[in-house]
């Protein structure tokens, strides 16, 4: 028991000490309801399963744009084997 006087000292009472009825109180644990845990773990399982998902698929999206890159880049290097003609003068070396 912890009570105030109108000065607002605290005070505590308890058997057989104060330290003794704290300890028991702050080692309760709180039995959860089986059901309640059931719940929880099953929508911890389905978040974890959309997050992944959600993943999966950002990451084929990010493949096929690399794809696409690598494409482009074949691509750009054909054009300016075949304009090299349009290659700036300074660029051009000889014999490569």
């Amino acid at each position: 028991l912890v009570v105030f006087s109108p000065s607002g000292k605290a005070f505590s009472f308890g058997h057989p000490n104060v330290d003794t009825m704290i300890d028991r109180y702050l080692s309760q644990v709180i039995p959860q309801n089986n059901d309640t845990m059931q719940f929880i773990k099953a929508r911890r399982s389905a978040n974890v399963s959309a997050i992944n998902a959600h993943l999966t698929q950002i990451n084929n999206m990010l493949d096929d744009v690399k794809k696409h890159g690598d494409e482009l880049s074949h691509f750009l290097k054909e054009i300016n084997a075949l304009l090299w003609w349009a290659c700036p003068i300074g660029g051009m070396n000889g014999g490569a």
